[in-house]
This record gives structure tokens, sequence and C-alpha cells, in this order.
């Protein structure tokens, strides 16, 4: 009897999930990826903060590529250039606007040069900011 209680109520789920997706529809849940990219960006740069402060490098966030759709996260090199430490691609779906296309963060986690980077999808726009000297990194919704 437990067994086919457990079917029912699968099948029950399955045909609200159905009708939710047909109600709502890709109008509202079709901008995740805006919602997404804007919080790869801010974990991003908390990692590369963190990271500085941590080992005492400087370590920052660069967009490069074609209309900033490349994300990397960088190290300085003890010789003065850049390593590489981690790469993302930013989604084809996802308008990127960067005031700058870079940020460095010191020993301290005070960032080179305030940063605002505004991702669009559809029907919604998400910026992240980070201040320099008071080391945060905000995601709102526009």
């Amino acid at each position: 009897m437990s067994l086919i209680e457990l079917i029912v109520v699968l099948s029950l789920l399955g045909v609200f999930a159905t009708a939710a997706m047909a109600r709502f529809g890709r109008s509202t849940l079709g901008d995740t990826g805006a919602r997404s990219e804007a919080t790869v960006f801010a974990n991003t740069l908390s990692y590369a903060q963190a990271a500085a402060i941590r080992t005492g490098r400087r370590h920052g966030v660069v967009l490069t590529g074609d209309d900033d759709r490349q994300l990397l996260t960088v190290r300085e090199s003890f010789g003065g250039g850049q390593q590489t430490l981690d790469e993302h691609v930013i989604s084809t779906d996802v308008a990127v606007k960067a005031s700058h296309d870079r940020i460095w963060f010191n020993f301290e986690g005070h960032g080179t040069s305030p940063i605002s980077v505004t991702f669009s999808g559809k029907h919604r726009r998400f910026q992240v900011t980070a201040v320099p000297l008071s080391q945060s990194v905000r995601v709102s919704e526009l």
C-alpha cells in the first residue's frame, strides 16, 4: 500500500510542477542566468580579496574577451606579471557592462579602484559593486 501511495504523491507533484511552469513561464523563471552570473562575480571578488589578505600578495579580478565575457581570478607574480588562478566564461544570454575591467586587492583587502558590473537578462538586471576602502561587495537588483 505504501508504494502505491508514494507513486500517487510523486505523480501529483509532477502535475503541480508542470502547472506552475505553465503559469509562471519563462518570463518569471528565465532570468536566473543574470542573477547567477552576478553571484559568481561577487564570489570571485570576495575570493580574490580573501586570498590577498591570506597570502599577502596582490590578487585581482579581470574581465577580458569579447564584451567582457571572460572572468579571471589572478595573482600578481613575484616577477611583476600575473598568474591566472581561475577562469569563468559568462553566459551569452547575459549582457555585461562594467565600469572598469579589473580590480586588485592588497594584503589588507583594499581594492585599487571601485568597480561596478551590471548583468542584464531579458527582464531583470543585477549590479555588483565593490567599494575599495570599505572592503564591501554588494549585489543588488536594479
